[in-house]
């Protein structure tokens, strides 16, 4: 199990790190962190379409918040 944590932090950065420093109230912290994670996995497989789509919908996450906060 340890090797495989180690492996997952060498290859995606500190889970622990991230999730210490989480902004629970600020909106866009996680479709932008869930992005970043996606861009971290597409560093490794560049043609792996789920993380590509996944990222699209992400980032409709975000501006859905963006145009709910201007209409209120």
């Amino acid at each position: 199990m340890d090797r495989l944590r180690d492996e997952r932090q060498a290859e995606y950065g500190d889970a622990w790190d991230t999730a210490l420093r989480y902004d629970f109230n600020n909106p866009y912290a996680y479709p932008r962190d869930m992005i970043r994670a996606k861009i971290a996995r597409l560093q490794h497989n560049p043609q792996h379409e789920d993380s590509w789509r996944d990222i699209a919908e992400y980032a409709q996450m975000a501006l859905d918040f963006i145009q709910r906060e201007r209409n209120g």
